[in-house]
């Protein structure tokens, strides 16, 4: 367990003396609250997660969803999936919305049956996030010696969930390249926080990690694209 606020190690984050009734552990480091987080609900964390303070970072990666067996936790499993499906939902959307301004091998696609387009594209996301998650626990050992590939993994599902934004669009009407690119940045920015954290390098190297991870993400799904004779230009939520 950590201080959200220094890092230091501490042995608990509270002493409970009756139920209900508990006392958050001083930091020996800083004489801060270890972790005042374990007072607040989930809502206040959803909101500091995408202000993306270090804080709630620290208190989710190494307080809470940390395994000793380095396994993921059921609720990041959960998480993982709930942000794989609305990304699939989102990406059909988007193309399906865009599919009359764009080329003749994406109308091929949308003129398949439901089961076939929502099976390609349940891969195509499946791929852009298993490309993203191995190079950046593979980045994440070579740069930093990192051992635990599913505590990346974990980083990466917290930071990611900027990518829910795009589910404005089923509501209004916006340029979607441009939205895309800014929800592309802002993803990386958030990866690059969140790594900063969990592996406690600079953020040069957080930054390699990500920018470097994002780029074979990109590759691998403009590889698809190539395979099924769909395109060449990757395309996201």
């Amino acid at each position: 367990m950590r201080c959200i606020e220094c890092g230091a190690a501490v042995d608990s984050l509270y002493t409970e003396y009756a139920k209900d009734n508990f006392r958050l552990t001083q930091c020996p480091r800083c004489l801060r609250f270890a972790d005042k987080y374990v007072e607040f609900d989930y809502v206040i964390l959803t909101i500091d997660t995408m202000l993306i303070k270090p804080q709630v970072y620290r208190h989710l990666l190494f307080n809470t969803l940390a395994r000793e067996d380095d396994k993921l936790d059921p609720s990041t499993r959960r998480l993982g999936i709930l942000l794989l499906l609305f990304e699939v939902y989102l990406t059909w959307f988007r193309v399906e919305r865009t599919s009359l301004a764009s080329t003749t091998t994406t109308n091929l696609l949308i003129d398949e049956s439901l089961m076939v387009q929502y099976g390609y594209f349940f891969v195509y996301v499946l791929l852009s996030t298993l490309a993203l998650h191995v190079a950046a626990i593979s980045l994440a050992r070579v740069l930093c010696n990192w051992r635990k590939p599913h505590m990346v993994s974990t980083a990466l599902f917290l930071s990611s969930c900027v990518k829910l934004l795009p589910v404005l669009m089923v509501i209004w009407n916006y340029d979607s390249r441009t939205a895309e690119a800014l929800v592309e940045c802002a993803m990386v920015a958030y990866n690059i926080e969140a790594l900063r954290i969990l592996l406690e390098c600079g953020v040069l190297t957080a930054t390699v990690i990500a920018v470097l991870s994002t780029l074979v993400r990109l590759a691998a799904c403009a590889l698809l694209l190539r395979v099924t004779r769909l395109g060449s230009q990757p395309y996201f939520a």
